[in-house]
């Protein structure tokens, strides 16, 4: 299969670049996506989507490989523009769109198992008050049978199933990604106070998804366990003979909380890390002594609401739950 790329760089003057590039590119599915086997899990259904449940209602799971998938496509577009003006030479900013169409796309569809019961567009994937043959059906799809989480102690009731949820990995018809980067960085001395460093980045992300080809869009970004739409990551440098210190602030984005009917916000999160090097200098080489402080101030991700204990309370996908991350490392050069 062909994967053609085509680039171009332009400096009409000595103080900005222009840059296009566009690329066209496959990916096979890994082995583990193609021969993992699919498991079949009987969960409390309870616990799943917004309805009014009896107890004992449940629901059938199938995860795991699909050895019918195929490889994924992708075509690429993106433009630049780089500023490096000579009057300031320290200076580099630059500002970059890109867009990446996907076909194909491999992925495990259902990233919230509640949110498939009350969305639409995961119709296909989902099968309501099935039948005792489709049931038999799914069950045999696993080398191990029917894994019952429902911890109920009781035999299965096939009368039980409430819907039958296929979320194996698959091909999807369609996914978008589009977005902007923007970065600078500025380096500068002064004569008695030594070297300094200012820099950041941000990124804005708009992604969405067809299952299906007659399927409508699902927004992704900025919806919970997928990329929020913005990102930065700014800092301040400063070096003076053998000593470094370096402050640099995260910002994560928050995300909107879509799996139930009523959505909730996840705020966004912001850290900072602290690192200080110290150069000894030798013949041999030297000794660097450096302090990191990760998660300076001990933040926290925003908590968000749970259907079960044995879920995190929080967005993993997207935020750490590491907090405050002290290190002290000695490194000798020969």
């Amino acid at each position: 299969m062909a994967t053609p790329k085509l680039g171009l760089i332009w400096g009409p003057t000595a103080d900005f670049d222009l840059k296009l590039s566009w690329g066209r590119s496959f990916r096979a599915p890994t082995l583990y996506q193609r021969i993992n086997p699919p498991w079949v899990y009987l969960l409390e259904g309870t616990l799943r989507g917004e309805r009014e449940a009896p107890p004992g209602q449940t629901v059938i799971l199938i995860d795991g490989g699909n050895p019918d998938l195929s490889p994924e496509k992708a075509s690429s577009l993106s433009a630049s523009f780089v500023l490096h003006p000579q009057s300031m030479p320290g200076l580099e900013a630059s500002v970059s769109a890109f867009k990446v169409n996907y076909s194909n796309r491999v992925v495990a569809p259902i990233a919230s198992w509640s949110r498939a019961l009350i969305d639409p567009a995961f119709a296909d994937l989902i099968n309501l008050l099935p039948g005792a043959e489709a049931i038999a059906s799914a069950i045999a799809l696993s080398p191990t049978g029917l894994d019952d989480q429902t911890g109920f102690g009781t035999p299965f009731d096939p009368t039980s199933v409430y819907a039958i949820m296929d979320a194996r990995y698959r091909n999807v018809a369609q996914d978008r990604i589009k977005g902007i980067d923007l970065a600078v960085r500025y380096r500068f001395e002064l004569t008695d106070a030594g070297s300094f460093e200012l820099y950041g980045n941000a990124s804005y992300l708009d992604t969405s998804r067809k299952l299906f080809p007659a399927s409508g869009p699902i927004d992704l970004s900025g919806t919970i366990f997928n990329p929020p739409r913005f990102k930065m990551r700014s800092g301040l440098g400063w070096s003076r003979s053998a000593l470094m210190i370096n402050l640099i602030a995260n910002y994560i984005g928050g995300v909107t909380d879509n799996r139930l009917t009523e959505t909730d916000k996840v705020s966004g999160l912001t850290t900072f890390d602290l690192s200080i090097r110290h150069h000894l200098g030798s013949k041999a080489g030297g000794i660097d002594i450096q302090a990191t402080a990760l998660n300076l101030f001990d933040k926290m991700p925003d908590r968000i609401r749970q259907a079960s204990v044995i879920y995190a309370p929080y967005d993993s996908t997207n935020y750490s739950a590491i907090g405050r991350y002290l290190s002290l490392s000695l490194t000798k050069s020969f």
